[in-house]
């Protein structure tokens, strides 16, 4: 019996809690401005403009490094010693068919780093920087 009485009054709770009115108007517009989907959309937009410059300014003002790497070989098919099979980098084939041993020398290996710095780009990145700033300026006017 007492723990029936405990799950109606918890119940009970629960359900005035979330029935709860608003008794004035300054409740609705507290209401209004915390549960509203156009105000959250313009502050996303407003904090997607703020990445987008400083994504800009990285892309604009910072060096950019790149690493590339490149490994060909040429496997052969081998028929020395009357069998037949696939060796990925030969050790000195004898009879076989495929690239020319003395030419792939077992492979090819390339590496190549790049380091690019922008010198021209300020300005660019300044003229970028002001659109996403009105952009901005505009979101928070219409926000508010």
């Amino acid at each position: 019996m007492r723990l029936k009485f405990l799950f109606l009054f918890c119940l009970s709770y629960n359900i005035t809690s979330v029935l709860y009115a608003q008794r004035s108007l300054s409740d609705f517009i507290d209401s209004a401005q915390r549960n509203s989907p156009l105000i959250k959309d313009n502050q996303n937009q407003s904090k997607a403009n703020q990445l987008e410059i400083e994504r800009l300014k990285a892309q604009f003002t910072k060096p950019q490094v790149g690493i590339t790497g490149n490994y060909l070989f040429a496997p052969i098919l081998s028929t020395d010693n009357k069998t037949t099979k696939i060796e990925l980098n030969s050790k000195g084939a004898q009879n076989y068919y495929g690239q020319d041993l003395g030419l792939t020398n077992g492979g090819q290996y390339q590496g190549l780093v790049t380091v690019t710095i922008p010198l021209f780009y300020h300005e660019r990145y300044k003229a970028y920087e002001e659109q996403a700033q009105v952009a901005s300026v505009i979101i928070f006017k219409y926000a508010n």
